[in-house]
C-alpha cells in the first residue's frame, strides 16, 4: 500500500516539471515572435526610406527633373517613376519650383485609393538645374495596407 502512495508522489511531480517547461516554452515562442515581428517592421521602414533616398538621388543625378519639367514634359516623370518603384508601392512627388519667379507646382502620383494604413515614408531635396532653376521636390512613398 505504501508503494502506491509513493509511485502517485513521483508522478505528480513529474507533472508539475513537464507543465512548469509547456508554459515556459510558451512564454519564450510568444516572445520571440512579439520581438521578430517589430525588427521585420522596423526593417522594412529602413528599407522603404533607402528608397526613397536612392530615387530621388537617381533623379538629380540622371536630370530626369532637367529633361522632363523644363523641356515641358512632365508627364513624363510618372512614368519613369512607375518604371523604378517595385508593384505595390504607392508614391506621391511633388515638385515646387522655387526661383526665378514665378513659382510653379508639379505633382505625380499613381495614389487613386488606398486599401488601408500602411506605412508612409517622406523624402525631400533641393535641387538646382544646370539652367539656375531651384526646385525643392519631395518624394512621399506608402506600402499599402495588409
Amino acid at each position: 500500500m505504501k508503494r502506491t502512495f509513493l509511485n502517485y508522489g513521483q508522478a505528480r511531480i513529474i507533472e508539475a516539471m513537464i507543465a512548469s517547461m509547456m508554459i515556459l516554452t510558451t512564454f519564450t515562442v510568444a516572445f520571440q515572435m512579439f520581438l521578430s515581428s517589430e525588427n521585420v517592421f522596423r526593417q522594412e521602414n529602413v528599407d522603404l526610406n533607402n528608397l526613397a533616398y536612392n530615387t530621388l538621388h537617381y533623379l538629380a543625378e540622371s536630370s530626369v527633373i532637367e529633361r522632363t519639367i523644363e523641356s515641358g514634359h512632365p508627364e513624363g516623370l510618372s512614368v519613369i517613376l512607375r518604371e523604378l518603384l517595385p508593384r505595390g508601392l504607392y508614391f506621391h512627388l511633388m515638385i515646387n519650383k522655387t526661383h526665378p519667379a514665378p513659382s510653379e507646382r508639379w505633382l505625380f502620383t499613381n495614389i487613386k485609393e488606398l486599401e488601408g494604413p500602411g506605412e508612409i515614408v517622406s523624402v525631400s531635396m533641393t535641387y538646382t538645374s544646370r539652367a539656375g532653376n531651384i526646385y525643392n521636390v519631395i518624394l512621399r512613398l506608402m506600402r499599402g495596407g495588409y
